[in-house]
């Protein structure tokens, strides 16, 4: 495509047929502008069909190409979980993807325009901290919030950090703990098997335990 992406022929000529209906027709990848031509990428074909005839390439990248590219192409017609998905390898720069927080944030983005509810805290984490897009911390907070209201996690998590912080860390966010530890129990226990963010629960409680003792004394 014009963005200097290759896609599959039939998702990219899907997208692009309903963006011109809108007069809006953008990258699906880098969410700018872009025009409609296509190009066979035979080059892009023939590499690897070589690669993989030669056995340069393993069984298991093989099954990381495919799985990437069944994720794009449903990312690309209108699966949020599947744009969430991009977005995070993306951030991570994992499963073979360029790691770009830009192209992150824009298929959080749009995930999240769907009311994914993962994507939504994402898109508020990175709006507040100016992450792959320009900072809007009100914007961010507004994000934060819908995620956290609907159950998320990892907003209802990061709302507790703001509201814990306070002052010039936190933006527009003034310190008030009650408030902070009111969203810690909405996140607390609810991460599944994200245990990282359990442990971070865990440790900014401790933390609001140790200020509230203190505050005691």
């Amino acid at each position: 495509a014009e963005d200097g992406r290759v896609y599959n022929r039939a998702d990219i000529t899907k997208h692009i047929e309903i963006a011109k209906k809108d007069k809006n027709l953008r990258s699906p990848i880098t969410n700018e502008k872009m025009g409609p031509k296509l190009v066979p990428a035979v080059q892009v074909q023939n590499m690897m069909r070589a690669l993989v005839e030669s056995g340069a390439v393993d069984d298991a990248s093989i099954a990381q190409w495919k799985k990437v590219d069944e994720t794009r192409s449903k990312a690309m017609n209108g699966d949020p979980q599947a744009m969430s998905d991009l977005s995070v390898w993306h951030f991570d720069g994992s499963n073979g993807l360029v790691k770009s927080s830009e192209i992150s944030y824009s298929w959080a983005k749009k995930a999240a325009d769907l009311g994914h509810e993962r994507a939504k805290s994402n898109v508020g984490i990175m709006l507040y901290e100016g992450d792959g897009v320009e900072q809007n911390l009100a914007e961010g907070a507004l994000y934060l919030g819908m995620a956290a209201a609907m159950g998320e996690p990892r907003g209802a998590y990061y709302l507790a950090v703001l509201y814990n912080q306070g002052g010039n860390h936190a933006g527009c966010f003034a310190k008030d703990n009650g408030k902070a530890r009111y969203w810690l129990n909405k996140a607390l226990g609810n991460f599944g098997d994200q245990v990282a963010g359990q442990k971070l629960a865990e440790d900014l409680k401790k933390c609001l335990d140790k200020e509230e003792a203190n505050n005691g004394n």
